[in-house]
């Protein structure tokens, strides 16, 4: 401190008042100006550790309470699962017994309906007969000729009905007798194919059908001129046919008769 002591001798104001300004900003400058060793990051407390006891029981706490957790969760799913099956068993079992009871009302009704059937039925019978026997004789008269009318004209549509079912069956006969002559034809087995066309002149006739009877002709005079295998029975079955045909084809019947002769010289019967 020389400036001090300096000042004690020296009884100056100026020197006193520079040396107190210099003692001044020094002081101030030492002060403001951090110490290297001095730390800037703040000290945190920091929490007192729990004993390990403490942390092995929160594990085992921590451990029963997952263990619970499952437990219900199982529980839960069986609980799901019986109450799935109960539901299933009561549908199916109200299913069988509703089955049952409709099955009981539907034969309870089929004879009630029956029985009350019945009954009218007999009731109608004696009513029918009371009148019958209450009526006049004219009357009575009256009443059978129109049942006996009645009963010809049924007659007559039975007979219209299986007139039509007479020819149904001979169209489905034509047409598979033909369709039979059309495969040996393309099998090439023409001894067949010539008694299906004979079973055709056959079914023609009585239609009265001028192309059927032109088509057998026809087919039978082209069989002709090829080997045929047949038998006695079928040229007479032939001639048999060729007789039955109105007089309109007695061109086409001559031709196949001489036709026939030549293939009973050529190829004699089996």
């Amino acid at each position: 401190m020389p400036v001090c002591s300096n000042l004690q001798i020296v009884k100056s104001p100026l020197i006193s008042f520079l040396c107190i300004a210099i003692i001044g900003f020094g002081t101030l400058r030492a002060q403001s100006s951090p110490t290297p060793f001095a730390s800037t990051t703040p000290i945190v407390a920091q929490p007192p550790s729990p004993p390990p006891e403490d942390i092995q029981y929160l594990k085992g706490q921590l451990t029963e309470i997952h263990s619970l957790h499952d437990s219900l969760i199982s529980t839960a799913q069986w609980a799901l699962g019986v109450a799935l099956a109960l539901t299933a068993l009561l549908v199916g079992y109200n299913w069988f017994t509703t089955s049952r009871n409709l099955e009981r009302d539907r034969q309870a009704l089929r004879q009630e309906l029956v029985g009350t059937l019945q009954t009218s039925i007999a009731e109608l019978r004696e009513k029918i007969g009371a009148e019958i026997s209450s009526a006049s004789t004219s009357s009575a008269k009256r009443l059978k000729e129109e049942i006996n009318s009645t009963l010809k004209g049924i007659e007559t549509d039975v007979k219209k009905v299986e007139a039509n079912a007479d020819e149904r069956n001979a169209e489905i006969e034509y047409a598979l007798t033909i369709h039979e002559a059309l495969l040996w034809k393309l099998r090439g087995v023409s001894s067949n194919e010539f008694t299906q066309y004979i079973r055709l002149l056959e079914l023609a006739i009585p239609r009265k059908s001028a192309s059927e009877i032109d088509t057998a002709l026809r087919e039978l005079l082209r069989l002709m001129e090829v080997h045929l295998i047949y038998s006695s029975s079928t040229v007479t079955h032939l001639t048999d046919l060729l007789e039955r045909l109105p007089s309109q084809y007695a061109s086409q019947v001559g031709v196949l008769r001489e036709a026939l002769q030549k293939k009973l010289k050529s190829d004699p019967p089996m």
